[in-house]
C-alpha cells in the first residue's frame, strides 16, 4: 500500500521555512519537539510515546551540513542557547544567543559536570524497540573551548537511558550511555579537549581531575576549532570527532530515554550536541548472514557474514530481495542454453528500495524508434505488493502479425494481446495489478513492431491521520475483565477519500482488521496496554502517524483488616 515518505517531506520542509543559512551548514529553530522526536531523530524500527521537552523552543533545531565540519549529514541539534548559534564561520571567541536561565538545570548534568548547571535543554520520550540495540552517533560541540578548560564552566550532556535490565546511578535507575569510546567517563569540556589548560584561563588540573583523573587523555576525540574562518565550519570554538554510543536493548519493551544538555557554573557561552538522524536501526544487532552485497542472499541487516550464495551457471541470476530472502533464478526456460532476455523488476510503491520506479517506461528492444527483433522470447516480471494505486498504461502498442503479448495474473490465468489491443489502455482494464503478474512476448519470424508500457502511480497520498477516541481520556483506567468501546470516527481523511481499513493492535496481543470504524476489547490481565491503530483509504494510502492509545488495567482492590482479607 502507497505511503507518503513524511519523515522526509518533513525534514525538506522544515530545512527551507524558517531556515537559517551560511554557506553548507542549515539549522532550523521552528522544529517542535515532537517532530524532532518522531520525524528526524528515530529510525523506523522504534515505537515512540510521552514525547517531552524542557527548555526553550528555539533550543531544539534540525540541521543539514552535508559540507561543514560537524561530520555528521543531518539530524537534529540540542543547545543551551538558539541553536542559530553554532552557524558558522568561526569568527569569534567566545558566543551566546538566547539562553540565560539561571537555575534551569538538570541534576544528572550537574552529577556529570561537578558544578551547578543552568539553560538545560532536555527531549524525553518513552520507546519501544523492535530490535536489540540502540545506536546514536553524535558531536559535542562547544564556545568554553579552548579557553574555559578546566574550569568551573563544564558544559555537560548525556543520554540518560532506563528501562529493563538497567541499574544506573541517575534519576529512574538511568545510566549514561554517552561516554568517551572505551571508558565510563562522560563527554564534558574538561573531559574532551587538547589535553593542556589555556594559558590564559582560570582552569586547573584538580577542576579536571574531579571528572575525571584521566581528563588529558582524549585529545584524540577532540577538534580544535578556534579562529577557522573556513565559511563551512561552525561557529563552535572546539568539537569533538563524531561519537557513537550505543546500548543493548530487550526487544518489544519499553524504554525511557532523556537526551539533556546544559550549560555549568554560567549561563554564558553556548554548547550544543548533534545528533544524526534515524538514530534506532530497524535491525537486530549482531545478525548472521551474508553481508556481501553481490551475493543473491545479501542480508541489509548482517553483521556477521555467513552462507553467501551466487549465481553459478551462464544463465543463472539473483532475484534481486536485499533482505536475506533473495534466491537463484535459472532464466533458461527452455533448457536449450539460450538465456531468456529477463526483467525483474519490483516495484514497492514505499519507495524503500526504488523510490524512482513510478514514470518509468517497460519498452521493447527496439526502443520504439526501432522495432523488436524477429523470434523473440522476453519475459517481465511485475510487483506492485498489492498496490491499489499502481497501473500500467500502454501508449504504444503495435504488433506485428503473429506476434503475442502474453499476461499471467497472481492466479495463472493467462490473457493473450496482439496488433492493437492495448494502444492506449490501462492493464487494470483487463487484469488484477495489485498482485504480482508476469508478462510474456513472443515474436516470430515474419512481422515486427512496437510496444511500450509506462508505469503509472496514480496522485501522491494524502495519508490519513489515525485518531483513537474512547469514552475516557488517555489513559483509559479499567479493572481487569472489562470491556473498552474504541472508535476510530475522528481520524482524518483527504477531501474525495474515505476509510476502508482499520487494523487495530491492542498491546496484548490480539489484532483485528475490519472495515468499520468501532470497535471494542475486553482486557483481562492487569498491566499497562498501548493500543494502535492504522487505517487505510480508498486510493491505498495509509496513515504515516504513529498512535499509542495508553490503557491501564489494575489489580483487583482488597480490603485488608486485622479480621482477615475482604474483596471488596
Amino acid at each position: 500500500m502507497k505511503t507518503t515518505g513524511l519523515k522526509y517531506l518533513l525534514v525538506a520542509a522544515l530545512m527551507v521555512c524558517g531556515q537559517s543559512i551560511n554557506a553548507q551548514l542549515l539549522v532550523d529553530n521552528g522544529l517542535t519537539p515532537v517532530q524532532a522526536a518522531e520525524n528526524i531523530l528515530l529510525g523506523d524500527g522504534v515505537q515512540i510515546f510521552n514525547i517531552t521537552f524542557s527548555g526553550d523552543d528555539n533550543q531544539i533545531g534540525s540541521f543539514n551540513s552535508d559540507n561543514s565540519n560537524i561530520g555528521i549529514g543531518n539530524g537534529v541539534v540540542i543547545a543551551t542557547g538558539d541553536v542559530d548559534v553554532s552557524i558558522g564561520p568561526n569568527n569569534a571567541g567566545g558566543t551566546a544567543l538566547g539562553g540565560g536561565n539561571f537555575g534551569a538545570g538538570d541534576p544528572d548534568l550537574t552529577q556529570l559536570s561537578t558544578f551547578e548547571t543552568n539553560d538545560a535543554a532536555i527531549l524525553e520520550f518513552d520507546f519501544i524497540p523492535t530490535g536489540d540495540s540502540i545506536v546514536f552517533n553524535y558531536v559535542f560541540a562547544s564556545e568554553e573551548y579552548n579557553e574555559y578548560v578546566c574550569g568551573t564552566v563544564n558544559d555537560a550532556f548525556g543520554f540518560f537511558l532506563s528501562g529493563p535490565g538497567i541499574n544506573g546511578p541517575f534519576s529512574d535507575n538511568a545510566e549514561n550511555i554517552a561516554t568517551i569510546p572505551g571508558t565510563a567517563i562522560p563527554v564534558t569540556i574538561n573531559t574532551v579537549n587538547l589535553g593542556v589548560i589555556d594559558s590564559g584561563s582560570n582552569g586547573t588540573p584538580a577542576q579536571c581531575a574531579q571528572v575525571s583523573p584521566d581528563w588529558d587523555q582524549n585529545s584524540a576525540f577532540y577538534i580544535d576549532n578556534d579562529n577557522n574562518n573556513d565559511p563551512n565550519s561552525t561557529q563552535f570554538d572546539g568539537l569533538t570527532v563524531v561519537l557513537t554510543t550505543s546500548a543493548i536493548v530487550e526487544p518489544n519493551q519499553t524504554y525511557h530515554l532523556k537526551i539533556a544538555i546544559a550549560d555549568a557554573g554560567d549561563t554564558s557561552w553556548d554548547s550544543a550536541v548533534f545528533i544524526e538522524a534515524e538514530s534506532f536501526p530497524p535491525c537486530s544487532e549482531p545478525l548472521v548472514g551474508c553481508t556481501d552485497e553481490t551475493a543473491c542472499n545479501y542480508n541489509y541487516c548482517a553483521t556477521i557474514d555467513f552462507g553467501c550464495v551466487y549465481p553459478q551457471e551462464p544463465c543463472e541470476i539473483c532475484s534481486g530481495e536485499e533482505d536475506g530472502t533473495g534466491i537463484v533464478i535459472n532464466t533458461d526456460s527452455n533448457n536449450d542454453g539460450v538465456c531468456d532476455q529477463v526483467f525483474t523488476w519490483d516495484v514497492p510503491l514505499n519507495g524503500d528500495y526504488f523510490p524512482g520506479i513510478c514514470g518509468d517506461i517497460i519498452i521493447d528492444s527496439g526502443s520504439i524508434v526501432n522495432s523488436y527483433s524477429n523470434n523473440e522470447y522476453q519475459t517481465l516480471q511485475v510487483d506492485p505488493l498489492g498496490n491499489s494505486t499502481f497501473d500500467l498504461y500502454s501508449p504504444v502498442f503495435d504488433l506485428g502479425a503473429g506476434d503475442t503479448l502474453w499476461i499471467y495474473d497472481w492466479d495463472s490465468n493467462a490473457f493473450s494481446f496482439v496488433g492493437n489491443d492495448l494502444q492506449g489502455q490501462y492493464l487494470s482494464d483487463f487484469i488484477d495489478v495489485g498482485w504480482n503478474f508476469w508478462m510474456q512476448f513472443v515474436s516470430d519470424s515474419v512481422d515486427v513492431g512496437n510496444f511500450a508500457f509506462v508505469v503509472d502511480c496514480g496522485p501522491e497520498c494524502e495519508a490519513p491521520i489515525s485518531v483513537i477516541t474512547t469514552d475516557q481520556d488517555q489513559p483509559h483506567r479499567i479493572c481487569p475483565g472489562e470491556t473498552i468501546n474504541f472508535s476510530a470516527a475522528a481520524s482524518f481523511v483527504a477531501n474525495g477519500s474515505s476509510l476502508v481499513s482499520y487494523e487495530w493492535g491492542f498491546g496484548d496481543g490480539s489484532t483485528i482488521t475490519t472495515g468499520v470504524s468501532e470497535v471494542s476489547h475486553t482486557f483481562d490481565q492487569p498491566g499497562v496496554y498501548f493500543v494502535n491503530l492504522n487505517v487505510e483509504d480508498n486510493n491505498g494510502c495509509t496513515n504515516a502517524n504513529l498512535v499509542d492509545f495508553r490503557v491501564e488495567v489494575s489489580n483487583e482492590p482488597e480490603w485488608l483488616s486485622d479480621q482477615g482479607n475482604f474483596s471488596l
